[in-house]
């Protein structure tokens, strides 16, 4: 009868021991997870301070061609270091309702 009780305190402690592994390999792999969903995700904008952008002429289908206008606002963009994230933004707010539709 000593023996089954020895065996069952074996037992009970073997398990006691397995439940703290895989509790402990949960938390290193909940650990690995968070720092691998970090590193995928993609960065928010740092907060940015309001910097007014310069307006930029609308298009006038009458006095120039699309792909004109276009490389205009592509230099425009460049010189005045729009970001990409507001990039048409900046378009839409430059362009009268017609174009804006």
């Amino acid at each position: 009868m000593t023996e089954l009780k020895d065996i069952l305190k074996l037992m009970l402690r073997q398990r006691e021991e397995d439940q703290a592994q895989r509790k402990q390999d949960l938390e290193m792999m909940q650990d690995q997870l968070r720092k691998l969903v970090d590193k995928l995700q993609p960065a928010a904008p740092a907060a940015t301070p309001t910097v007014s952008t310069p307006s930029f002429s609308p298009f006038d289908s009458t006095s120039e061609l699309w792909d004109d206008y276009y490389a205009r606002f592509c230099t425009f963009e460049g010189a005045h270091s729009v970001p990409a994230y507001r990039r048409a933004q900046v378009f839409l707010t430059n362009q009268p309702a017609t174009t804006y539709k």
